[in-house]
């Protein structure tokens, strides 16, 4: 396994424990979603932003892994009182930590369920 795999395989194991605490996020990390608005950077708010998310996955799911240099390309399915979504997420790897993460799901689930329609 490539090590810049298993960085991202010990990220979905803390969401798997629902615990971010030994997550391996740089300091400096930047993080887009398409329930963030705009880029968050930072550990703490990257974390804070998560943490909200972590008590409705119910299974973290690997699909596909596919890495080169220093990225990483992780397919994975969650289960959630949403249903199930699928993810896919772009990591950028520096010195075994995730300095760049980038997700692409249909957020339209989570924001029927909070009552938000977006911009649909």
């Amino acid at each position: 396994m490539h090590p810049n795999v298993a960085v991202v395989e010990a990220f979905l194991e803390c969401l798997r424990k629902r615990d971010l605490s030994g997550a391996p996020f740089a300091d400096r990390i930047l993080f887009e979603d398409p329930l963030t608005g705009d880029p968050l950077e930072g550990k703490h708010n990257v974390m804070r932003f998560i943490q909200a998310y972590l008590p409705a996955l119910a299974e973290v799911r690997i699909m596909t892994e596919v890495s080169t240099d220093n990225h990483v390309a992780c397919e994975w399915e969650a289960v959630t009182p949403f249903g199930r979504l699928t993810l896919f997420q772009l990591f950028e790897i520096e010195h075994g930590l995730i300095v760049k993460l980038k997700s692409y799901y249909d957020p339209r689930a989570i924001l029927a369920s909070l009552g938000t329609h977006g911009g649909n």
